[in-house]
């Protein structure tokens, strides 16, 4: 079995094993899934707690600090959080790395009461991960479910071709 985890989905090829080389395959099966969905995941909380549109008004008019604002995330949050450190926290300053987000904020007096800072933690990030997680263990409970269909049926197929001979 060969499995791809790339960034934005998961492939997995089953080959059968003959004698030291892959025979034919068995089974194909991609799905969605990954860092790039926890990224999402991110926008959407984002999106919440800044109003509904912001963050797209800004992927359109401000590409530049749309990416910067995921990348500071990938970087601070995403890659450092891995679900065991149950105090994990991380204050993401809005204005600081995004400031032009501002003019596209629907609810600036929330933020500024909050002064433009949005308090990540365990939480908040589990649940993102657990979202994935959950995807991903489906994905695998998905192709152990057609690795033993699969060997399933070439056992029956074979008794049917190799009769019983008692």
């Amino acid at each position: 079995m060969i499995v791809d985890c790339e960034r934005d989905k998961i492939e997995v090829t089953a080959h059968e094993l003959l004698k030291e080389r892959f025979g034919e395959i068995i089974l194909r099966f991609g799905e969605s899934c990954g860092g790039l969905f926890v990224e999402q995941q991110f926008l959407k909380f984002i999106e919440s707690k800044v109003g509904a549109g912001a963050v797209e008004s800004l992927k359109c008019a401000h590409y530049s600090q749309y990416q910067y604002m995921i990348q500071r995330f990938y970087d601070r949050i995403q890659i450092p959080f891995t679900g065991e450190d149950t105090s994990f926290s991380y204050e993401f300053d809005l204005e600081n790395t995004c400031p032009i987000i501002r003019d596209y904020v629907s609810v600036k007096h929330e933020m500024e009461r909050d002064e433009w800072v949005i308090e990540l933690d365990y939480k908040t990030e589990n649940l993102a991960s657990q979202d994935i997680c959950s995807q991903e263990l489906e994905i695998t409970l998905k192709i152990s479910l057609s690795i033993s269909r699969f060997h399933l049926n070439r056992l029956v197929q074979l008794s049917v071709e190799q009769p019983n001979m008692d």
